[in-house]
């Protein structure tokens, strides 16, 4: 399977998997991603490393957890998917939305050509109305008022104006320019900030999405993000075919993290480690994978995605990832791999932008550590209560376990220390060469 050829990795922030077609098996507007799906391998159950972009997207482009990485910085281009791509001879490109994912935190590094597609500073006082909105309507839910303040928000007008990032169709515009001047084999990564929040979908996807009965305002206009992002991934597609790409590029499909709907009595994508945060979209497709259309239900992380890359191509994987490669699953019955997935996140003082940049955060930083299986999910919590919930019988987790299935947590929670202490030991290391590298450099600065 191993050949060098080009890879297209798309993320799409803040995307569900059951509100896609392909995940549910249910009527849903998205005929591209479903289309896919059809002929890529799809994994089921892939988690994601952390519950938002700064703990999911360094971690998927180095193949290393949140309490490793520990900021939102990307100093090392050799550390991350895209130098060692560069390093082996790809014309190495990225698109980005997010302003967490610009150059001024180094994501720029490792490419021949990357693009920020910003949107000027005013525009985000809208998102700062969205996320105070969305702050108070958490308030009044939690005193009683959900259903008055439900109906509130459907009283307001949807503003037809122009979010605070790029759209899909402005992504895809780039990504079809810069794919008739990338020289073959390439890596191009996109992210598309759609259905991010704040959810400000075109006129024409809402007339295009029916309002379920009963369903909430936010989910309605949320599913209308994805209508429109599903619409200009299949224009991408589309162009892939006409040109000839598609018969020497391999697609991966994700997400970053999900998105709160009141579920847990908060909105958004705050610091906790549910499935409606953590579960993600994966599907990868590839002219040279044989088991095209099938599903892969056994877990799998998103850290799994750069030692894949390497697999795909015939690269060497680095001594640091921590990922698995999924090639198995692509080529072959796989060998049992360890049934469980781990994810992070960090104490709540440290969620949001204030803390961009001031602080690096180490192991004693984490808040929860949860540990994903087929059936359950085990959340461990380092200042307050455990959570245990059996994810066949509860996929939203609402029923807390935690004393009802004492022998299985105290086996999950043994697994997590394990997982702790390992995290301690590889972050003592990586400091010291860090601190060993940027004592070299010095030197010769001097010297």
């Amino acid at each position: 399977m191993p050949k060098k050829h080009n890879i297209l990795l798309i993320i799409c922030d803040a995307l569900r998997p059951d509100f896609l077609g392909c995940y549910t098996k249910a009527e849903a507007n998205t005929p591209t991603i479903d289309n896919l799906a059809e002929n890529s391998v799809l994994f089921q159950n892939a988690i994601a490393p952390g519950c938002g972009t700064p703990l999911s997207v360094p971690e998927l482009l180095t193949s290393t957890y949140p309490s490793i990485h520990g900021d939102y910085f990307l100093t090392s281009p050799e550390n991350k998917l895209s130098g060692l791509l560069q390093a082996n001879g790809w014309d190495t490109a990225a698109i980005s939305t997010n302003a967490y994912l610009s150059p001024i935190f180094g994501y720029n590094r490792g490419y021949n050509h990357f693009q920020y597609l910003s949107k000027r500073n005013e525009i985000y006082l809208l998102y700062y109305f969205y996320r105070r909105l969305i702050e108070l309507k958490d308030a009044l839910s939690k005193k009683g008022f959900s259903k008055l303040l439900e109906f509130l928000i459907t009283l307001l007008p949807l503003p037809q104006v122009r979010p605070p990032y790029a759209s899909a169709a402005e992504v895809t515009k780039k990504a079809i320019t810069w794919l008739n001047k990338l020289s073959e084999p390439f890596f191009l990564w996109l992210h598309y900030m759609d259905p991010h929040g704040p959810y400000v979908p075109p006129l024409s996807s809402l007339l295009h999405t029916k309002r379920k009965r009963g369903e909430k305002r936010w989910k309605w206009i949320y599913r209308a993000e994805i209508q429109f992002l599903d619409a200009n991934l299949g224009k991408l597609i589309q162009y892939l075919r006409s040109r000839d790409f598609w018969s020497n590029t391999s697609l991966i499909l994700t997400a970053d993290h999900g998105e709160e709907f009141g579920e847990h009595g908060f909105s958004g994508h705050p610091h906790e480690l549910y499935d409606t945060l953590i579960h993600v979209p994966l599907m990868i497709y590839s002219p040279f994978v044989k088991e095209a259309g099938m599903t892969i239900e056994q877990p799998v992380s998103l850290l799994d995605i750069f030692p894949t890359v390497c697999d795909l191509v015939g690269i060497e994987k680095p001594s640091h990832l921590q990922g698995k490669s999924l090639s198995p699953f692509l080529i072959e019955k796989p060998k049992k791999r360890d049934e469980g997935v781990i994810s992070e996140a960090f104490k709540k003082e440290y969620e949001g932008s204030m803390n961009v940049g001031k602080h690096e955060c180490t192991i004693s930083d984490l808040g929860k550590v949860s540990y994903r299986t087929k059936r359950w999910k085990y959340i461990y919590s380092l200042n307050g209560r455990d959570e245990l919930y059996n994810i066949k019988n509860d996929p939203m987790e609402q029923n807390n376990l935690i004393e009802e299935e004492k022998a299985i947590a105290r086996k999950f929670r043994k697994r997590l220390r394990e997982h702790i202490s390992k995290q301690r030991t590889i972050k003592r290391k990586t400091l010291k060469r860090k601190l060993r590298k940027r004592i070299s450099e010095t030197r010769e600065k001097i010297f």
